[in-house]
């Protein structure tokens, strides 16, 4: 009987949505394929992604970058390539890319899939060349969404055009099996949450604002917490002193999947306020969780709620909205009820990896020797 093929995939070392994406797609993959993780970026790889990699039983190679264009890791991962000698690489960090294409020199049957995380708002003009590296040179390209690719289409038109036959709709998935429906021990105080990387496309400001808002005069009212680290979290400790809540916030820091599922299930709400979004980890999460969601109205966040529906909905770094909207699910317990269960709902329905795992495989043209991965069409969330 043949061996299982080996397959690569290429994400960021630390702790984020790229993590995210590659852990429930490699679950799902156990038995048809041997799955291998590099982490590539100046940070190590995080002690979170070394701990689920050894779970799951990937092989995992850390590869550690200086700032800027390092040619000594590009060929690292390329050395890395030609070591493991993959039916295919997965491609969730764009910029390694030409160390791929040098392995395929030598790997002439290499498949390359590109998967294009980053928000089309937030991107550079770096970022955008990157975009269109990836559609010329990888073999497949990945969108989440179909908004997402049609954005990048109206931005790089007769050069998107061209290429259009190698690009596809996958969405992000979870292993649905690890998150349970929330069950806080109690409703005082009423603790809501975020998580996601200290960092500038992220609106935690928001959030402090919101909460100092929401608890004057009642101070025990509401507690947050913040899941997450990186370059902004001193400027957010010291605003949060600022606004004379910081007893009233818990910075948790980096934490493994288990640990954040265990911390979610005991909030009453989730906000997610940010700048822009491709397909959010964080909110697919929150959603399997059965939480509540208060989320900004920003590009690739918006459209996956209908207010009062799925979730509340307000205006972009509008904190009294956001203390409003806060305050209204802390006073509505049918509402969080409500918005919680057709949050698991959509979940359930849109989210599970075995799907998106079968559809990378039509991607790398091997066909899956599990049978428990049906064939399945790619859901997207409804809106």
């Amino acid at each position: 009987m043949a061996s299982p093929p080996d397959i690569v995939h290429i994400l960021y070392s630390g702790v984020g949505g790229e993590a995210g994406v590659v852990f429930p797609l490699a679950q799902a993959a156990a038995g048809s394929s041997r799955q291998h993780a590099i982490f590539f970026g100046i940070e190590p790889a995080a002690e979170a992604n070394i701990r689920q990699c050894e779970a799951l039983g990937i092989q995992w190679h850390g590869v550690q970058k200086q700032q800027g264009l390092d040619h000594a890791a590009q060929k690292e991962i390329t050395r890395l390539l030609l070591q493991i000698r993959p039916v295919a690489v997965i491609v969730h960090t764009l910029g390694t890319l030409p160390a791929c294409l040098k392995a395929r020199k030598h790997l002439p049957n290499l498949k390359i899939i590109a998967v294009e995380h980053h928000s089309n708002t937030l991107k550079n003009s770096k970022r955008w060349l990157l975009s269109l590296f990836a559609l010329w040179r990888a073999d497949r390209v990945v969108y989440l969404t179909e908004k997402y690719r049609d954005q990048v289409a109206a931005k790089l038109r007769w050069l998107f055009q061209a290429r259009t036959k190698r690009t596809t709709v996958i969405s992000n998935s979870l292993n649905l099996s690890l998150y349970t429906v929330a069950s806080p021990a109690s409703d005082n105080p009423f603790v809501f949450g975020m998580q996601g990387r200290m960092v500038d496309g992220k609106d935690f400001p928001t959030l402090l604002r919101a909460l100092a808002f929401a608890n004057d005069g009642n101070p025990h009212l509401l507690h947050l917490e913040l899941v997450g680290d990186g370059p902004r979290r001193a400027e957010l400790e010291a605003l949060a002193k600022s606004l004379n809540v910081e007893e009233h916030v818990t910075f948790c820091g980096m934490l493994s999947s288990r640990d954040l599922i265990s911390r979610m299930g005991q909030w009453h709400a989730y906000v997610h306020a940010s700048m822009g979004e491709t397909m959010s980890i964080a909110i697919m999460e929150a959603k399997a969780c059965g939480l509540p969601i208060i989320a900004t109205e920003a590009p690739g966040v918006s459209e996956f709620f209908q207010h009062g529906q799925n979730g509340l909905l307000v205006p972009q770094g509008d904190f009294k909205q956001v203390a409003q909207s806060l305050l209204k699910l802390q006073r509505g317990p049918d509402l969080r009820l409500r918005l919680g269960c057709r949050a698991r709902a959509e979940a359930e329905a849109c989210y599970a990896s075995s799907h998106a795992w079968q559809s990378y495989f039509q991607l790398i043209e091997a066909k899956p020797t599990t049978p428990s991965i049906t064939l399945n069409a790619v859901h997207q969330v409804p809106v």
